[in-house]
């Protein structure tokens, strides 16, 4: 299915709605947008809202053979990313969760109990299933290419080939290029990381960011979700010890007993063949780690890590944080070789303001034009 978790508490307008105001005002967008009304569930706290398919959709399409080629034409899998990251933005006056959208995410059923209200999750309307193939169909006006980019990447172009002039041999006695003996040496800025050294690096950063914040109501599990995983990355929690870890991780962060271990079922079960599963095939597949190893861009989305915050963080930062760290080492490095710091015209460049060349500008100021 495709879904929206609605934190409508989260909102001015819908903080306070009855059941009533949110089942029409969601059938009114749906009908300005072209949209089939979803099956609507309370959950105790929030809302949900079902697109559910007539039929299961295969993840793969292609064979894998064929996977392994660099095809721009999305899998079913990412076709249901773009969708339910394009269906989520309709609904964002709603409150809907874009931290939400991953496969895995598994929503409350009906009729059990929100442990942080005491509210009974319960049904309010069922409306007719839908093909997948529909659904995208319906999709496709409101997709828009930053939506594709987000989930496939964007598509790089080939560089134009460029044909070398090809010139004459000439024969004639060549010396030998003499090795060098001394070990090169790679270069200060380089900082070579494996996979649990980014790991520790980054459940720090977690760390970090929750010292500076102070409190994370409303992102408390994404802390506990995300810290766990690098930890278990490192090898630092194991799956023989992951519950009662994982409880002191959660208490400490949620400060006290408003959180539900189940919350991080889906990792237990990841840590369990990390730690048992995978070492049983090491050679083979050493490069294969079934934990989550995400990419920077998506812990700054997920976390929304402002760029003031990023400055105080080791590694979850973004390009333009990288390239502001490489400048500021690279001055520093100038400074230490005796380089002065630019001042004046060449520093200010007046002669941009002024539309003209820098030549003209020197040649205006010499016979006092300027």
């Amino acid at each position: 299915m495709l879904s929206c978790d609605l934190d409508t508490y989260k909102t001015e307008l819908y903080k306070d709605t009855t059941h009533e105001k949110l089942i029409n005002d969601v059938k009114e967008l749906c009908h300005l947008n072209n949209l089939p009304y979803p099956t609507i569930m309370y959950s105790g706290n929030g809302y949900y809202l079902k697109w559910i398919f007539k039929e299961k959709q295969p993840v793969f399409q292609l064979s894998k053979k064929n996977r392994k080629g660099k095809y721009r034409t999305p899998l079913n899998v990412q076709k249901w990313k773009i969708a339910q990251r394009v269906i989520n933005k309709l609904f964002e006056d709603f409150g809907s969760d874009t931290k939400a959208l991953d496969v895995a995410r598994l929503l409350r059923l009906c009729g059990t109990i929100n442990g942080k209200t005491g509210k009974r999750a319960e049904l309010l309307e069922v409306h007719e299933n839908h093909s997948f193939d529909y659904l995208l169909q319906v999709l496709e006006p409101h997709t828009e290419q930053e939506d594709i980019d987000k989930v496939l990447g964007k598509k790089k172009e080939p560089k134009p080939r460029v044909l070398k002039e090809v010139q004459p041999v000439i024969k004639k006695a060549m010396s030998l290029p003499v090795a060098n003996e001394e070990k090169q040496k790679p270069s200060k800025n380089f900082i070579a990381k494996n996979t649990r050294s980014l790991a520790k690096a980054r459940y720090e950063d977690l760390l970090k960011l929750i010292e500076m914040r102070g409190d994370v109501e409303g992102e408390r599990i994404n802390f506990t979700f995300w810290i766990c995983n690098f930890m278990c990355v490192t090898g630092r929690m194991n799956y023989a010890e992951f519950r009662d870890q994982a409880e002191k991780i959660g208490q400490k962060i949620f400060k006290d007993n408003n959180w539900c271990f189940t919350d991080l079922s889906t990792l237990e079960n990841r840590v369990r063949q990390y730690n048992l599963e995978t070492s049983i095939n090491a050679i083979k597949h050493n490069d294969y780690i079934p934990l989550y190893t995400p990419r920077n861009s998506h812990l700054i989305s997920v976390f929304n890590i402002t760029e003031e915050e990023q400055k105080h963080l080791k590694t979850i930062i973004s390009d333009n944080e990288k390239r502001r760290r490489d400048r500021e080492k690279k001055e520093v490095l100038r400074r230490e070789q005796g380089m002065k710091k630019q001042s004046g015209e060449s520093k200010s460049e007046p002669w941009v303001a002024l539309g003209i060349s820098r030549r003209t500008y020197y040649t205006r100021k010499k016979n006092g034009l300027i």
